[in-house]
């Protein structure tokens, strides 16, 4: 062997140089705007399997995210030929929105209006709570769909064992665990619960996190909230347990990584869409049919880590843990696809060149995002598959944010992210996760060690 060839793997095998994996080029507007177009093929019909043999047949029907683990010229893949990594399309559901969110729409539907900020961005007036756009239209259609989904329906409290894991290039994997608590704070739809709560005020979705394990990151936690106010930056508070207090996280921090994970603070939202609406500029790229999961089978992921695929040997294959077939219920869905980008007048704080946007047509929720940096190379994916539950105490359901599978992947750096909820109780059976002035204030994190 050359020996200049020998020393470049030693490095390797000890880290000092990474290995080199497909790079991709600049997308041109072009290639960016065509993610929006819808398939010239037939959408793969139910029992159908996407694999690494067809997948380019279908691949207008996956964002580019998911287009690249089949590929496989990235660090994370799903390895050729093997079964535990094919996507099979089962029949498309259709679930009925819960019955007080649709009797809340029918009740103030059609009175919230958009209204230019200061600075270029949208905001909106006269909004009480229900789907704040029923029937999205021109103009600023695609700014109407984000705010559905923005502000869609959860409940008031949704309480969740979560469980994570970070990968990095080596297979190294860090596995955490950790109490969760989500809230919807106003705009609430829930009989029992007053439309807004009022031991916190103007904030619109609030999520703690308290981890358990690792024994180094134990009473470790975390708030992050989103204001009302679209045009307000998120608003994180960090436990920290050396110190005994909690810290403020800058708001010019959103460009940073959320706790170490592939997500930046931007990103930190347990409805998939923690930007601050008001400082995008948001285009419709299109309306298509695209295979994603909202309705995953609860019963797996009541005891997930049965069914990861998180083995030495899975990692070395895919590069990453994945959920087994059995957790995922892949379906064909009317899917909006949306180009968000920084407004000129926030361009030097953006943290993302474009962000492609994949919102559920029928349950607004929002299921992938591609991830481009500054220079307009492919960066991260990002996917939510749900797992839909029925709303507490009332008819009808909802793609629930406290039980599911939810990962980033980071393509330049080789490094994935991804965490599972399960075991959740929402509303009147969350226990004492429903006081707010504990678990949605930084006064509250002060408690933790008490």
């Amino acid at each position: 062997m050359n020996v200049r060839w020998f020393l470049f793997a030693m490095l390797i095998c000890i880290g000092l140089v990474r290995p080199v994996h497909a790079q991709d080029e600049p997308w041109t507007e072009e290639q960016i705007e065509a993610l929006g177009k819808p398939s010239t093929e037939p959408p793969p019909p139910p029992g159908s399997k996407i694999t690494s043999e067809n997948w380019q047949k279908y691949k207008d029907y996956l964002p580019y995210a998911m287009q690249s683990l089949f590929k496989g010229d990235h660090h994370f893949k799903f390895p050729a030929g093997d079964p535990d990594y094919e996507i099979t399309v089962s029949p498309t559901t259709v679930l009925p929105a819960p019955s007080s969110w649709l009797a809340a729409t029918e009740k103030y539907g059609g009175q919230a209006e958009l209204v230019t900020l200061p600075k270029g961005g949208l905001g909106y007036k006269n909004y009480t709570t229900g789907t704040m756009f029923p029937d999205p239209q021109e103009p600023h259609k695609a700014t109407k769909i984000i705010y559905n989904a923005w502000s869609g329906y959860q409940p008031h409290v949704g309480r969740t064992y979560s469980y994570g894991i970070l990968t990095d290039r080596y297979g190294d994997m860090t596995e955490q665990s950790l109490y969760s608590a989500v809230y919807k704070l106003d705009h609430l739809s829930d009989a029992g619960y007053p439309t807004s709560d009022p031991d916190v005020q103007g904030i619109l979705l609030s999520y703690i996190n308290f981890f358990t394990e690792p024994e180094q990151s134990k009473y470790l936690a975390a708030i992050t909230r989103s204001f009302d106010d679209p045009d307000a930056p998120t608003d994180s508070y960090d436990y920290i347990p050396s110190l005994r207090r909690a810290l403020r996280v800058s708001g010019a921090a959103q460009c940073a990584p959320a706790l170490g994970t592939d997500e930046l603070n931007e990103d930190a939202s347990f409805v998939g869409l923690g930007i601050r609406i008001g400082w995008y500029d948001f285009k419709l790229l299109g309306e298509k049919k695209m295979v994603s999961v909202t309705n995953a089978p609860a019963d797996p992921w009541r005891d997930p880590m049965k069914y990861m695929m998180k083995s030495k040997e899975a990692v070395a294959k895919a590069g990453m843990p994945w959920p087994a077939p059995n957790m995922l219920r892949y379906e064909v869905r009317d899917t909006y696809v949306i180009l968000a980008r920084d407004l000129p007048a926030y361009a030097n704080e953006a943290c993302y060149g474009s962000r492609v946007i994949y919102v559920d047509k029928a349950m607004s929720s929002v299921v992938y995002h591609d991830l481009f940096d500054k220079d307009q190379k492919f960066w991260k994916g990002y996917t939510n598959m749900f797992v839909a539950q029925q709303a507490p105490e009332q008819e009808g359901f909802y793609d629930s944010a406290s039980f599911g599978f939810q990962a980033a992947w980071d393509v330049q750096n080789s490094h994935f992210t991804e965490y599972f909820g399960y075991a959740a109780n929402f509303d009147h059976k969350a226990g004492e996760y429903q006081n707010t002035a504990r678990y949605c204030t930084p006064a509250g994190l002060q408690e933790i060690m008490q």
